[in-house]
């Protein structure tokens, strides 16, 4: 990878607007997970030549990997306005969608891909996936049965099959996947939790009165199963006790790993009122409050930690990131030296480096460059090996913006 980075610098060094190279750095950025270098490329790319869907559909699978979902879609829909029959483009804005929990849309965008591409086994089995979401289980097994017509012995597709068996309730099928799966794999984790999940279920269906603890001796010893189930168990013990604050507590935490995150912050908030002074509930809600994009009560959680625990660095950084969201540079820059300072070794180089990263930005955003270009330089020294990273790329930028101001 770093071979075709260098080839297209140097082709980059000789025609600086060759939209081809701008574009084949940006998959070589792709592929090493540095997405703001990537987007960074494709967008010079689309400035150049804005009628190419490639450069497009880069853009927004970079987008989609740094988990900005809605730029993900803008760009793979302005792609397949210039290119209908872009199948990739369909299948990846299908993915977006999906982490919106957008399952209509995503169902389409799938089979429309697969009207351009049949049989595509990962469009088929995402496909699949998002039925078995929508507990549609007929139409997911179609999906998994179409799969395995091609790979039979594929033991993931046997455990998808399995689990849409089991929400019919149809235990012998799914046992009979189970067990043809560990017969090709014997050591695979999932079949065997899968497994245990059938047996769980079918004691509880046999002893309704006791399903109840029998759920919460299960929730004590370990996790089974997906997140679906998961959250099946919890309600069926919250419906029971609402104020079990450890059940509302991992229920918020599954929905959250679900992107359902006003589902979660909801459990969280019930769970706070029950444990006001908890951080963990405080700081898990704040997090959440940031990704739907309610920085003020991002902030106020945060807040709350830090009257309870003023030297938490952690929140302190994402506080300062919330402010910085909120284009409130000095409430930022102050959290983020408060963040520095209270450290003290705690946390990574790649954490600190995002830090001095975030600062340098606000300062930048203030014209304070000689603050902002010491902060940069003080993040790529941390981690040196980054050559041509996002703090490399953005201390380039802010030395430029500075010289403009000077000149």
């Amino acid at each position: 990878m770093d071979k075709k980075l260098k080839e297209a610098n140097a082709a980059l060094e000789i025609k600086p607007d060759d939209y081809e190279a701008l574009f084949y750095r940006g998959c070589a950025y792709v592929k090493k997970e540095e997405y703001e270098n990537a987007i960074e490329d494709f967008t010079a790319a689309i400035k150049l030549n804005p009628s190419n869907p490639n450069f497009l559909h880069g853009r927004g699978y970079a987008y989609y990997r740094h988990h900005d979902f809605d730029k993900a879609i803008e760009d793979h829909t302005a792609a397949l306005e210039i290119k209908p029959d872009f199948d990739a483009a369909l299948y990846w804005r299908g993915k977006a969608y999906s982490k919106k929990n957008e399952y209509d849309k995503e169902i389409a965008d799938y089979t429309a891909a697969l009207a351009i591409k049949p049989g595509d086994l990962d469009y088929l089995r995402d496909r699949g996936n998002t039925y078995y979401d929508k507990e549609e289980y007929d139409k997911a097994i179609a999906d998994y049965n179409a799969i395995l017509k091609v790979e039979p012995d594929n033991i993931d597709y046997l455990c998808d099959r399995s689990c849409a068996y089991i929400g019919k309730k149809e235990y012998d099928k799914a046992n009979a996947d189970l067990k043809k799966a560990l017969h090709i794999e014997p050591d695979s984790d999932r079949a065997k939790n899968i497994s245990k999940r059938i047996k769980f279920q079918q004691t509880i269906e046999k002893n309704p009165t006791k399903a109840i603890t029998l759920i919460k001796r299960r929730l004590c010893k370990d996790r089974v199963g997906s997140s679906k189930w998961e959250i099946e168990d919890l309600s069926a013990v919250l419906e029971v006790e609402p104020d079990n604050v450890e059940c509302l507590y991992q229920r918020g935490n599954e929905y959250e790993l679900m992107h359902e995150y006003n589902k979660a912050i909801a459990d969280w908030t019930a769970a706070l009122k029950i444990e006001p002074d908890n951080t963990e509930y405080l700081h898990q809600r704040g997090l959440a409050y940031s990704r739907i994009e309610d920085y003020d009560k991002s902030i106020a959680d945060y807040t709350a930690i830090l009257e309870l625990e003023p030297d938490d660095s952690s929140s302190l950084r994402q506080r300062g990131e919330a402010y910085y969201a909120k284009n409130d540079y000095d409430k930022a820059i102050a959290d983020f030296t408060a963040a520095i300072e209270k450290d003290n070794g705690k946390h990574n180089d790649h954490w600190l480096r995002r830090v001095y990263t975030k600062r340098g930005e606000a300062y930048s955003c203030k014209k304070e460059y000689d603050k902002a270009i010491a902060d940069l330089e003080e993040a790529v020294w941390i981690k040196p090996d980054h050559a041509g990273g996002y703090a490399e790329k953005t201390l380039e930028k802010i030395r430029e913006l500075a010289n403009s101001q000077q000149n």
